[in-house]
């Protein structure tokens, strides 16, 4: 299997107090960040951690679109598996029709 590498940038003391808690489970960072990437291709969504804080409306409406997105997707995949036809504009057309309502409810934002 190919394999790729992330780097990323932390404080050094919360690399240190999360390493201790790795280390009392017999963990690497990298099996966590494996599983993390598995659940967001398995779930086509963040683990409830890494979601952004949804404080305001307009970024519970860009959450909400993403989802429609991610579900659209979905079906798209289920199709494909059991030998559905699905082609690019049926799956646009799902999508424009589960956010109209949103896109008023965005623009309402505004008004």
């Amino acid at each position: 299997m190919e394999m790729t590498q992330l780097n990323t940038r932390i404080p050094c003391n919360l690399k240190a107090s999360g390493d201790a808690v790795l280390e009392r489970f017999g963990r690497t960072a990298s099996d966590v960040m494996r599983c993390v990437w598995q659940y967001m291709a398995d779930h086509q969504d963040l683990p409830e951690c890494a979601k952004p804080h949804m404080s305001d409306e307009k970024a519970q409406y860009a959450h909400k679109c993403a989802a429609i997105d991610a579900g659209s997707s979905m079906v798209a995949q289920f199709a494909a598996r059991y030998g559905a036809s699905m082609t690019q504009d049926s799956r646009a057309a799902m999508w424009e029709d589960a956010t109209a309502a949103m896109l008023a409810e965005y623009e309402a934002l505004d008004a």
